[in-house]
């Protein structure tokens, strides 16, 4: 996806996201690519809320694992890498 559409949603509520073919329901926590249901893990909807909701904005992997996986976190810092590989997949 262009670095563009993730700059812009065409419906942006509370609870839905919608940017290009993907669609986020928070407040399901569920999301489809074209219409098709994805299953993601927790953490995986979590990063991706977290992204659809600061389109545009760059995070380095420490702000990431603060403010997804919250400031207890004692894991490595390439754990957002792997997170990203699976949702870009």
């Amino acid at each position: 996806m262009e670095q563009s559409e993730w700059q812009k949603s065409e419906f942006l509520t509370e609870e839905r996201v919608k940017v290009g073919g993907i669609v986020l329901d928070r407040a399901a926590r569920e999301v489809s690519v074209d219409g098709q249901r994805v299953s993601l893990t927790a953490k995986e909807f979590s990063l991706l809320a977290f992204l659809a909701q600061h389109r545009g904005r760059v995070f380095a992997r420490q702000a990431l694992l603060s403010r997804v996986w919250g400031p207890r976190y004692e894991g490595g810092a390439r754990t957002v890498d792997i997170h990203v590989r699976r949702l870009r997949a």
